[in-house]
């Protein structure tokens, strides 16, 4: 399980129980699911994708930013 923070100017979004996030990277798309290694990946325009514990899927729109995994958490500036 994973958890992902998503914040922008406008909001600050918690995440909380998820088994994948795929995220628009500028060297293509990547997920991201428990275990992954600590990175730093610099996003384009795009979606980016929650999968929650219980299997239903959440998409947001990025238009690029920024993501930071450690230690199966996943931050996302927008």
């Amino acid at each position: 399980m994973i958890t992902c923070t998503v914040t922008s100017l406008v909001a600050t979004e918690e995440y909380p129980a998820l088994q994948c996030v795929t995220l628009p990277g500028t060297e293509g798309v990547f997920q991201v699911y428990p275990g992954h290694a600590e990175a730093f990946f610099a996003l384009q325009e795009g979606n980016i994708q929650l999968r929650h514990e219980d299997g239903t899927e959440q998409k947001i729109s990025a238009n690029g930013g920024e993501c930071y995994i450690n230690h199966d958490h996943v931050i996302v500036v927008l």
